[in-house]
């Protein structure tokens, strides 16, 4: 288990969902190169992986189902977060597996009460 700071995540969440509110579901991308990653599931090695391509001029694009399956899913979703605010380049489509029908019974709601943050749940949806 490790220490997680609700107000934190809770920041970030928010940050981040009030930099998509507003934003066309269609998006004309300026991009050359990208890099292409879906249905990690928690594996953030292959998230971590993915970042790597930013600083070669990449658009990287996850294509969502960041959570569930996966023991670090948690961690696999703050971390893409985190890279989402650092970067314009980053971008996070929602999966399936971040919705309110999919998470209760895959893991994701879980794994934040094992983290003891599930007051935070409804923030992530």
């Amino acid at each position: 288990m490790y220490l997680l700071i609700p107000e934190y995540i809770a920041d970030l969440v928010i940050f981040i969902r009030d930099k998509y509110i507003g934003k066309p579901s269609l998006l004309r991308l300026q991009s050359q190169k990208f890099a292409i990653l879906g249905d990690t599931h928690g594996a953030i090695d292959m998230t971590f992986r993915g970042s790597t391509f930013l600083k070669d001029g990449y658009m990287v694009i996850m294509l969502g189902d960041l959570v569930d399956r996966g023991h670090q899913s948690l961690f696999n979703l703050l971390f893409a977060l985190e890279v989402n605010v650092l970067s314009d380049n980053f971008i996070i489509l929602r999966g399936n597996h971040e919705s309110s029908l999919t998470t209760p019974y895959y893991g994701f709601l879980n794994e934040l009460k094992d983290n003891s943050i599930d007051m935070l749940y409804d923030e992530f949806l």
